[in-house]
Order: structure tokens, then C-alpha cells, then sequence
């Protein structure tokens, strides 16, 4: 409640440019009804001194009147200038009814303080020099009229408030100075940090776009060497055909022999189709099929692992009709990067058994595709588990270059969705990896 109260209504937050002012003036406003509705009690009914009363008094209301003003209308800059106002004119009326009895001139000590914090150490120290010029003039006018010093319980309430006064200034300033210093410390540390932020995804789109540029080269390169591969294999395939319809085959092995070449050919062409579909770029998002993409993408290393006896299992659990939005090509190089980081957790703990396996599961939910890539490796190790998806961070050593996850990450963002990497629950070993996609409005919702 106290700083509801103190920042009108929170209307100053710890960020605004006026919040330490607006605190300042209700402290200093507050404590000024306090002390101005105790100094004139005493004034009328302790000490009789009813002209300080009545200056007392009159700050007692102008103090009331400005707190009241700033909550209505939140001008601080108004407020401040008003309130050094009365200040001036409260401490240059004491002074010159008081003069130095009771030590009052100790008084005059505390309008540079409040000058300083409302208005800044230029304008607060020009009018300090204005305020204590017109004091030193009127104090030269009517120094013959001032008695000898004499102290008392007045006196001694006298420097007593000024020197709490003058050390609660010096302290809340104390206060405001490290707290500004310490909010700057906290800027510098989240700027550098934002700029690290932004020289590392600068770095990795660059990496992103030589990645591109290479695929694209790359991709050239194979569409005319596929083109060459292409006229011999329909040459061959139209040879086979031939022989099937003309020629009378007499035995069933001829037969056999006809179309496993026949098989192997148009495997072959499909592997080319496969790759150039794999090297052609995205220039634009399309509607694929996540399905359709991985499997395309896991034929193409699949003789790897059979090769390597590690076996590969999709469970599509009738999602081949989902649908999702995004650059196919892309989401195929995601792939690709899943399924050989499964392979080589696998081959790194290679067993011999039929636990050697990686399960690709689809599942489709009402608004999402789901995709996981599970192995039965080692698992990821808890002390970089929280960095696998930071630029540069691998756990290959000489043989990652921490790019591949990183990417990944980008490349499914972009779609809207997220990829996340985990350990396999119930105390299995390997990790999965999964995929998570919004499905494309008027595609399969489950």
C-alpha cells in the first residue's frame, strides 16, 4: 500500500525517468507535514513563537496542497519546481524572523540537498548560488539587529533535525547511486549479452546460407550428372521390357533374372529422383508430407545401416495423410541430421543383438504432428545435455562440428514448431529426439 501510495498509483515504475524524483517529493513532502504540524504545535503552545507558527503553518499547507496536486496530475517536474518554491521562501522567511537564534541559520544548509535531487547538480547548484546570494544579502542588511548566540533545547532541536535531515538526504542519494549503478552493471551484462546472442545467430545464418549455397552448387552438379544417368537407365529399362514381350522365355529363371534387373533399375532411378529432390533448394514454402519427407530422406542411408546391422522402423500410425507448411527440403536435411545422430550413438555402442534399432514414430493429435526419432545408444550425457541445442556445442569432440542440432532447431522454429532431445523414459538407454509440427489447415487433424 505504502508504494502504491509513493508512486501514485504506480503510475511511476522502478523504470521511469522520474521515479526516484517522485519518491524523493512524497519522502520530502510527508516528512514536511510531519515535522511542519510538530514545529508549530510547539511554536503556539510550548515556546510562543506564533510568527515561526505561522510560517510553519503555511508550509504545513503548501505541503499538503502539492502532495495532493501531484497524485491528481502525476507532474512531477511542476511539483518539484513549486516545491523548491516554498522551500526557499519558508527557510528565507524563517531566517530572517529567527536570524541565528536557537542556531536557526543551520537551517540554510539544507536547500542545496533538495536543489541537488529535484533539479539535477546544474540547475540545483545555480540555485543554490541564487538562494544563498539573496540569504547572504538580507543577512549584511540586518546583522546589527542579530543577538549573541545562546543555546538550548531549541537549539538543540535545531541542529538535531537538520543533521537527520542532512543525513537522510545524503543516504537516500547513497541508496539511489547504488542502485543505479548496480541497474547499469545489469544493462551492460544483458547488452553484451543480446550482442553475443546476435554475433552467434549472425554467425550461424551465415553458416546456414554457405550450407545453402553448397547444396545449391551441389544440386547443379548432380541434375546434369543425372541427366547423363538417366538416358542409359531408360535405354536399359526399355532393353528389359523389350526382351519380356518379344522374346519367349524358356526358362523360369531367364524370367526371375528379367525382372530383378527390371527392379533394380527402376530402384535406381528412384534413388536419383531421390537425391535430386534431396539437393533441389527451397525458395518458397509448400504443403508436404512429414511422412512422405522422412521416409524419402531415410531411404537414401538406409543400405548404410543394414550395412552397419542397425535396423531402422517406422510406426506411422495413420499419419500419412498429415499435412504440415514449411520448406520440405529443409525439413529433409532435419531428418537426415536425426537419423545420423541416432546411427552414431548406435555404432558407438554397437551390440550385436536385435536391441540394435531406431524407431521413426509418427503420432497425430488433434492441432500437432508429432515425430520421434528414438535410438538405443548411451544416452545423453546430463553435463551437456542443457547445451546439445547451442551454436558450436557437440558431443562428437573432433567429429561434431556443433552446427547440426543448432540448425535443426532454426529450421523447425521456422515452421512454428519445436524439436526437443531427451533421454528415453523407464530407464532405457539411447534418447529421442522429437519433432513437433502444426498441422496445415485442410491436412489430416488426426
Amino acid at each position: 500500500m505504502l508504494k502504491h501510495f509513493l508512486t501514485v498509483g504506480n503510475r511511476f515504475s522502478a523504470d521511469h525517468p522520474d521515479y526516484r524524483r517522485a519518491l524523493l517529493l512524497h519522502t520530502m513532502m510527508l516528512a514536511a507535514i510531519v515535522v511542519f504540524g510538530l514545529f508549530a504545535l510547539l511554536n503556539i503552545f510550548v515556546f510562543h513563537f506564533y510568527l515561526i507558527a505561522a510560517v510553519d503553518l503555511c508550509a504545513l499547507i503548501a505541503s499538503i496542497v502539492l502532495l495532493v496536486y501531484l497524485h491528481k496530475s502525476a507532474q512531477v517536474e511542476r511539483v518539484s519546481n513549486w516545491a523548491l518554491w516554498i522551500i526557499a521562501l519558508g527557510l528565507f522567511a524563517y531566517l530572517m524572523i529567527e536570524k541565528n537564534a536557537h542556531y536557526g541559520l543551520i537551517w540554510a544548509t539544507t536547500f542545496f540537498p533538495f536543489a541537488f535531487f529535484l533539479k539535477g547538480l546544474r540547475r540545483g547548484l545555480m540555485l543554490s548560488l541564487l538562494f544563498y546570494g539573496v540569504f547572504i544579502m538580507g543577512v549584511l542588511a540586518h546583522r546589527s539587529s542579530w543577538q549573541a548566540l545562546g543555546f538550548d533545547a531549541v537549539s538543540l532541536s535545531n541542529v538535531g533535525v537538520v543533521l537527520l535531515a542532512l543525513m537522510a538526504l545524503i543516504g537516500y542519494y547513497e541508496k539511489s547511486r547504488a542502485e543505479a549503478s548496480a541497474k547499469l552493471a545489469e544493462l551492460n551484462r544483458s547488452l553484451q549479452h543480446r550482442i553475443q546472442a546476435a554475433i552467434e545467430e549472425n554467425l550461424a545464418q551465415q553458416k546456414l546460407l554457405i550450407q545453402r549455397s553448397k547444396l545449391a552448387d551441389l544440386g547443379q552438379s548432380f541434375a546434369m550428372l543425372a541427366h547423363q544417368w538417366k538416358q542409359p537407365l531408360t535405354v536399359a529399362a526399355l532393353c528389359v521390357e523389350t526382351l519380356q514381350e518379344d522374346e519367349p522365355l524358356g526358362k523360369p529363371e531367364q524370367k526371375r533374372y528379367l525382372e530383378n534387373i527390371g527392379h533394380q533399375i527402376a530402384f535406381l532411378n528412384q534413388s536419383v529422383n531421390d537425391f535430386q529432390d534431396f539437393l533441389r533448394p527451397d525458395k518458397t514454402q509448400s504443403v508436404f508430407s512429414p511422412v512422405a519427407s522422412f521416409m524419402q530422406t531415410a531411404r537414401l542411408i538406409e543400405p548404410i545401416f543394414l550395412k552397419k546391422a542397425i535396423g531402422l522402423r517406422f510406426e506411422t500410425n495413420g499419419c500419412e495423410a498429415g499435412l504440415v507448411l514449411g520448406y520440405e527440403n529443409e525439413f529433409k536435411q532435419v531428418a537426415l541430421n536425426l537419423l545420423n545422430n541416432a546411427f552414431d550413438a548406435m555404432r558407438a555402442v554397437k551390440k550385436g543383438s536385435n536391441s540394435d534399432y531406431i524407431i521413426v514414430r509418427f503420432i497425430c493429435e488433434e492441432d500437432y504432428l508429432s515425430l520421434c526419432v528414438e535410438d538405443s545408444g548411451a544416452g545423453i550425457d546430463e553435463a551437456i545435455q542443457s547445451t546439445l541445442f547451442e551454436l558450436f556445442a557437440t558431443s562428437k569432440g573432433n567429429n561434431g562440428s556443433g552446427l547440426g542440432l543448432y540448425m535443426s532447431r532454426i529450421i523447425i522454429e521456422k515452421m512454428n514448431g519445436t524439436l526437443t532431445l531427451k533421454n528415453r523414459d523407464n530407464g532405457q538407454s539411447g534418447a529421442v529426439a522429437t519433432i513437433q509440427l502444426p498441422l496445415f489447415k485442410g491436412g489430416k487433424k488426426g
